[in-house]
């Protein structure tokens, strides 16, 4: 990482809220900023906020899933999106591309 550059801002959106916490105490241990949500509606407030680098998604969320959420998102100033799964067939995973 750039030592000039403020750190990203990563959001990692997990209903989990372990696996939420585990990945943000290791990506701030990393040197990022982050921010966490447990599902697309308390994503979508803080969008609506904060401009982020990044979104690390969860697919399968209660409510709308990561999936929907990043078609919602669409491809105008939405910042790039890692999808989080753990369904490992091939249309689920081209789903996700």
């Amino acid at each position: 990482m750039d030592d000039t550059a403020p750190p990203a801002h990563l959001l990692v959106v997990d209903d989990d809220a372990r696996l939420r916490g585990l990945l943000a105490k290791y990506l701030a241990d990393q040197g990022f900023r982050v921010s966490t949500a447990g599902d697309a509606a308390e994503a979508a407030r803080q969008m609506a906020a904060i401009a982020f680098d990044l979104l690390i998604l969860d697919v399968m969320m209660p409510g709308e899933d990561g999936i929907t959420f990043t078609k919602r998102l669409g491809a105008g100033d939405a910042p790039p999106v890692l999808l989080l799964t753990a369904r490992g067939e091939p249309d689920e995973r081209i789903a996700g591309l």
